[in-house]
C-alpha cells in the first residue's frame, strides 16, 4: 500500500513539475503592455511572443494599431517598429543576451512581417 501511494506521489510531483515549466503562454495585451522591473516585463512577453507571431495577430495591421495593442515601442520609424522581448544580464552592467520583436510595415502602412532579432 505504501509503495502505491509513493509512487502516486512521484507520479503527480512528476506531472506538476512538467505542467508548471510552460515556457509558452496565450497573447494577452494588457500583460504584454505592463511595465516594471525589465526581467519581470520581459519574462512575460517572452512567453507570449511565439503566439503573436504564429497566429498572424499583427498582419494587415497599421502602425496605430500595433501600438494600441502592445503599448510604445521602444524603437520606431515608418517603416518599423521594435519591441524588447528579453533582455538578459549576469554580473556585469552589458547585456549577455537581448531579443527582440521586429515588426516591418509595407508601402501601404500595413505590417507585412514579424520576426525575433536576437
Amino acid at each position: 500500500m505504501k509503495n502505491r501511494i509513493s509512487q502516486f506521489l512521484i507520479i503527480c510531483l512528476t506531472v506538476l513539475a512538467v505542467s508548471s515549466c510552460n515556457s509558452k503562454q496565450k497573447f494577452d495585451s494588457d500583460e504584454w503592455k505592463q511595465t516594471g522591473l525589465d526581467w519581470w516585463m520581459t519574462d512575460f512577453r517572452e512567453k507570449m511572443v511565439d503566439d503573436l507571431i504564429q497566429n498572424d495577430t499583427l498582419i494587415r495591421m497599421n502602425q496605430e494599431q500595433v501600438i494600441e495593442l502592445l503599448g510604445l515601442p521602444e524603437s520606431e520609424n515608418k517603416a518599423k517598429l521594435e519591441y524588447l522581448i528579453r533582455e538578459k544580464y549576469r554580473s556585469d552592467i552589458d547585456p549577455e543576451y537581448i531579443s527582440n520583436l521586429i515588426i516591418e510595415f509595407d508601402e501601404k502602412g500595413q505590417v507585412r512581417n514579424c520576426k525575433i532579432e536576437k
